[in-house]
């Protein structure tokens, strides 16, 4: 939400396949630039004031723990989409 200015859309979309259950989340936020990408994960960065730049390394964290997959894609202006894929449990 932090990502939008003013108004906006953030679209959930999930799907299956035999193997894992995909869940994207898409906004139509401001983006965010080809050189920061890299760096959301990191703890402690933000860039929003208010931030602790702690949220995203943790859901990495947890994701790996789940052994998920996911990718994070972004284009200025347009917005972001985050994808990420958990693998069924085996048992």
């Amino acid at each position: 939400f932090q990502a939008m200015s003013k108004a906006g859309l953030i679209y959930i979309r999930t799907t299956s396949t035999s193997k894992s259950v995909k869940v994207e989340i898409e906004d139509t936020g401001k983006g965010i630039p080809k050189e920061e990408i890299d760096r959301v994960f990191d703890p402690f960065y933000s860039k929003s004031p208010n931030g602790t730049g702690l949220g995203m390394a943790i859901i990495q964290r947890i994701l790996n723990q789940h052994n998920a997959k996911f990718k994070l894609e972004s284009k200025v202006g347009l917005g972001t989409t985050f994808s990420v894929s958990f693998p069924y449990s085996q048992g």
